[in-house]
């Protein structure tokens, strides 16, 4: 009997990869510091790996969903991206590697080495170190004009759907998505994406028609780090086609300052951050209204699962992290209190 005849006999072997994340990375890169030429040694890149292989993460099963090759790329472009700033910068005495690793580790899970965040070169699945993408950039609608035609949250609704049903039915998460006037292509298009990113699994044990979905946490991590990050919502905004008015109201940190300018990331970060994530929350009341909502208690689904997944004590813990470091530069205080009193005032 052939191997299709037998295919039923066979069993999945779910094998346990919990914790052995940093184990990979340590014995990778150790493995690659062996191989460095003797007139090498002192290189500045070689110090940030060692540095690495020292930082203990708390994330490297949680975030990658056991794919461990993604999980050593991105850790090289974060060695990279630590070394270009520490010439970038001329080289300054005091630079705490360590320091650098705590401060871009988690953005560089969505950054992945860049500067800045272009989903159109970003492949939705990928070995090379992308762990996430822009839950707010990636749509196929268009309007009548044909041009693109935004609707931000559907990864979010898509993520709290099958959080809320684990085991869901894809005809069931098309049929209650279909009541937000979301396309079943593009339910189909993002579901796959977000398979292919390890947020959500996909089994179909009864055949194809009868897949059935449950969020990985991989998918819950994200779901919570794109509303509580403000350095995720820094980026991802920059990435996300907004309206014109909101974009120009958001303040920008350039990427290649001139001689003696400051970037002025801290209070760029925290302004642009708040906006964005205002924008989000007026999207999401639109269309929370009172007619979904009796159209979703006749499918049996409650609207308060699609309330945005915002956690006041992780966000303000961020928020305040970064106004920290505004505090120890009064020309950042400055930036950060003259906005907060215009904005105070236009509300």
């Amino acid at each position: 009997m052939g191997f299709r005849e037998n295919i039923s006999g066979f069993y999945p072997i779910n094998q346990e990869v919990i914790g052995v994340g940093k184990l990979i990375k340590n014995k990778r890169f150790e493995i690659f510091l062996k191989t460095i030429p003797k007139e090498f040694e002192n290189c500045y890149l070689k110090k940030v790996f060692e540095a690495i292989i020292e930082y203990s993460s708390d994330h490297d099963d949680e975030i990658w969903n056991s794919n461990f090759r993604c999980m050593l790329y991105n850790n090289i472009n974060l060695a990279l991206y630590i070394t270009f700033k520490y010439y970038f910068l001329g080289q300054p005495i005091g630079f705490s590697i360590i320091n650098q690793i705590r401060t871009y580790e988690e953005i560089n899970f969505f950054l992945n080495g860049r500067l800045f965040i272009c989903e159109e070169n970003t492949k939705p699945s990928s070995n090379l170190g992308f762990a996430c993408f822009n839950f707010f950039g990636y749509n196929i609608n268009t309007d009548d004009s044909g041009k693109p035609k935004p609707f931000y949250l559907i990864y979010t609704y898509l993520l709290q759907l099958i959080e809320e049903e684990p085991g869901i039915l894809y005809s069931r998460i098309k049929d209650i998505l279909a009541l937000f006037s979301i396309a079943s292509q593009e339910v189909e298009n993002c579901t796959d994406r977000l398979v292919s990113s390890g947020m959500i699994e996909q089994k179909y044990p009864h055949g194809p028609a009868y897949m059935k979905y449950k969020i990985t946490s991989k998918g819950k991590y994200y779901k919570i780090k794109f509303f509580n990050d403000i350095h995720y919502l820094y980026f991802s905004s920059l990435d996300t086609l907004l309206p014109m008015e909101l974009f120009l109201s958001l303040q920008i940190s350039p990427l290649c300052p001139e001689r003696n300018e400051k970037r002025n990331y801290p209070p760029y970060c925290i302004i642009t951050a708040i906006l964005f994530l205002q924008f989000l929350l007026q999207q999401n009341r639109k269309i929370l209204n009172d007619e979904l909502e009796t159209k979703l208690k006749e499918k049996g689904v409650s609207i308060s699962i699609f309330e945005l997944p915002i956690k006041k004590e992780i966000l303000s813990k961020s928020i305040e992290a970064m106004v920290h470091k505004c505090k120890r530069d009064p020309s950042y205080l400055s930036i950060l209190e003259k906005w907060l009193k215009e904005h105070c005032n236009e509300r």
